[in-house]
């Protein structure tokens, strides 16, 4: 009979499934925002160098920030893939597959979650563990493949010209766009931006403006939800490691 999971609940079933992945087979993992903590990291590289477990992750490229490409990169056997329309949160094996609302992402566990647990071995779960694994089938297959984890960022200025010219208001709730010219992209941001900033999501510089922390690619994304207070990981002002959001993108050093 399908089990209903709390957050804590669905992180160690994820790790069961991981765990108990038979020699030489499949783990799928499907979700559009990927952060791993050590544990779960340490998990897939066990299975994937002791167990030749082959591990097909799919999130959304433009989310996957570039250190944490370079830390799923030290695991073996790694199909990482992509898919911008991906929502579904889905992880399972030959025999257990967890579906649910949370995210692989290490923050996730404090947040309220709900999943479902389907055992293959069970009657009462095997025709919704198919028909979910036909579906995360058709997401795989439809995913951008082989993407490869990257080390490292272009720290390159968007200065240069372009066809459109896009800014922040003050209030960060709409972008001005005007077309003046050739390909590119030019950030501008209000009349506080005077020095070199980071982008709070994948580091690039940027001027700096706290009203508009963001490059205009992460902006659009952060953009389609708004949430003020997503967790991101950058300082806006040092580009150091940091706990930062919307409504506050500098670190305490930088305050």
């Amino acid at each position: 009979m399908v089990q209903i999971l709390n957050a804590t609940q669905t992180f160690g079933e994820i790790q069961s499934i991981i765990n108990q992945a038979k020699n030489g087979t499949p783990i799928v993992m499907i979700s559009p925002y990927i952060k791993v903590n050590d544990l779960i990291l340490s998990r897939l590289i066990d299975a994937a160098t002791n167990r030749n477990v082959i591990i097909n992750m799919i999130c959304r490229e433009d989310d996957l920030k570039p250190d944490e490409r370079a830390r799923l990169e030290q695991i073996p056997n790694l199909n990482l893939a992509s898919d911008e329309h991906v929502h579904a949160k889905c992880f399972y094996n030959d025999d257990c597959m967890v579906i649910g609302s949370l995210n692989l992402y290490d923050t996730s566990a404090g947040n309220h979650e709900m999943g479902v647990l389907l055992r293959n071995d069970n009657e009462w779960d095997k025709v919704a563990f198919q028909a979910a694994k036909n579906e995360a089938q058709f997401i795989l297959r439809n995913a951008k493949k082989h993407l490869k984890p990257e080390t490292k960022q272009s720290t390159k200025k968007l200065t240069s010209p372009s066809n459109f010219t896009r800014r922040y208001n003050t209030s960060v709730t709409q972008i001005v766009e005007s077309k003046i010219g050739e390909k590119a992209s030019i950030y501008q941001g209000n009349s506080n931006s005077q020095k070199m900033g980071h982008c709070i999501h994948c580091g690039i510089d940027i001027d700096f403006n706290r009203d508009a922390p963001y490059c205009t690619k992460c902006w659009k994304n952060w953009n389609r939800y708004k949430k003020r207070d997503f967790p991101e990981d950058i300082c806006h002002l040092c580009g150091q490691a940091a706990k930062t959001s919307m409504n506050e993108p500098l670190c305490s050093s930088c305050l």
